[in-house]
């Protein structure tokens, strides 16, 4: 026998016989059989439901930093974090849709539960209100460093040696280390982006500037200048883990434990050391020697 559930009503059909489209008819005077009716309708919806299921999005919150979170010419999400965001989704079946948004943007989303998911946030008293910070930190942040010309023979071996009319670049509005921060006493000259201060040092129009150490190394890659410009040992190493953050307002909250068991594996099973290999030290031939994470 074949089963239509396509027409109106679901009929058995005998072999090589024809019933009109709609099956409005019983045919030779058979009759579904009640109980495997409600068997085959329940089997029915249930598989559209599972296709439904499959096809739900994973809305990330995705604000553009290089060298972590990028869009490329297609406007595709590419880096370290999208693909961290991938496998996640992978392993819950759901599909990762990048949402492009400024920082602010991204959190007033999320509290909304306009997105679902962020990477690359500290946990914080305030954004716990709305966000859940899943409990494995994936990495924590890098040390702020300094960069010098290597043709020059000022040194920065300790934090003493910032000071003696030594002028310092920096990033306007940025925050580095509480006792850099507060020394009123350093000469420290701020500019719009890092990029800037590569190019002034390397104009001898600054003496050296700070930088968290894993933009600092992505720049100096993208820029060709590791002839020319090297790390100082004095370096500040921050303590600060980054988490992948779950919206509470999102739908997807209700399936918290399978993102905390996703993110662990993730970190566990080798995944987040082939993806930090591939999309950071390789793609941007970074050197892997060059600094290790905290």
């Amino acid at each position: 026998m074949h089963f239509n559930i396509f027409h109106e009503e679901l009929c058995i059909l005998k072999e090589d016989s024809y019933v009109p489209k709609g099956c409005k008819a019983q045919q030779q005077g058979t009759d579904m059989i009640p109980g495997l009716r409600k068997l085959l309708v329940g089997l029915t919806l249930c598989s559209m439901s599972l296709s439904s299921f499959a096809n739900e999005q994973l809305r990330v919150a995705f604000n553009p930093s290089a060298p972590w979170k990028t869009f490329n010419s297609q406007e595709k999400a590419e880096g370290v974090y999208a693909e961290i965001a991938k496998v996640l989704a992978k392993q819950l079946s759901l599909q990762p849709v990048f949402v492009p948004c400024p920082l602010e943007r991204c959190l007033l989303l999320l509290n909304d539960g306009e997105a679902d998911l962020m990477l690359g946030l500290s946990d914080s008293v305030s954004r716990r209100e709305y966000l859940h910070f899943l409990s494995t930190p994936y990495r924590t942040s890098a040390a702020k460093v300094f960069y010098v010309r290597k043709d020059r023979e000022f040194k920065i071996l300790r934090y003493e040696d910032l000071a003696n009319r030594t002028v310092i670049g920096t990033k306007a509005g940025a925050l580095y280390f509480e006792r850099f921060d507060n020394d009123d006493e350093l000469i420290k000259s701020p500019v719009l982006d890092n990029q800037q201060n590569f190019g002034r040092l390397h104009k001898g129009r600054i003496d050296t500037f700070i930088i968290a150490q894993d933009q600092g190394e992505f720049l100096l890659s993208r820029l060709d200048l590791r002839d020319k410009i090297e790390q100082a040992s004095f370096k500040v190493a921050e303590r600060q883990p980054r988490y992948v953050a779950l919206a509470k307002s999102s739908p997807l909250f209700a399936r918290v434990e399978e993102f905390e068991q996703a993110v662990k594996a993730l970190v566990q099973d080798g995944q987040l050391k082939d993806i930090l290999r591939r999309e950071f030290y390789q793609r941007y031939d970074i050197p892997e020697d060059s600094f290790t994470w905290n």
